[in-house]
C-alpha cells in the first residue's frame, strides 16, 4: 500500500475522521513510507482537488462532509478503493463521533 495507485485520485484506502484536527493526528500516526494525504476544510476544495490529482496518495484522510464534496466533484475515484476506515472510537470535545455526522452527509 506504500506505493501510489497508478490511477490519479484513486486511493487504496480512505480514513474518515470526526474533524480536521483528528485527521491530522491520524496522519501523523501513519508511517512516512505510506503516501497519505489529508483532505480537510482548512484548505479550499479546489486546492484539495488539485492536490489529490498531483500528489496521488495511497491513503486519503478526510471528514464526512469533505468526502462527500470531493466525490460529488468527481475528483476522488473509487476504482482502487480496498478499505474504508471509520474512526468511530474517537470523541471530539463535544463528545460527538464521526457517526453523528452520517445523516447530514447522506
Amino acid at each position: 500500500m506504500g506505493n501510489p495507485p497508478e490511477e490519479k485520485g484513486a486511493p487504496f484506502a480512505i480514513i474518515i475522521c470526526i474533524s480536521a484536527i483528528r485527521a491530522c493526528d491520524v496522519r501523523r500516526a501513519i508511517p512516512k513510507t505510506i503516501k497519505a494525504m489529508k483532505i480537510i476544510a482548512k484548505n479550499s476544495i479546489s486546492k484539495d482537488c488539485q492536490n489529490l490529482q498531483s500528489f496521488n496518495p495511497a491513503v486519503v484522510l478526510t471528514t464526512p462532509e469533505r468526502l462527500k464534496s470531493i466525490i460529488e466533484k468527481g475528483v476522488l475515484k473509487l476504482t482502487n478503493l480496498e478499505t474504508v476506515i471509520v474512526d468511530s472510537s474517537f470523541l471530539d470535545p463535544k463528545t460527538r463521533s464521526v457517526l453523528d455526522d452520517v445523516p447530514d452527509t447522506l
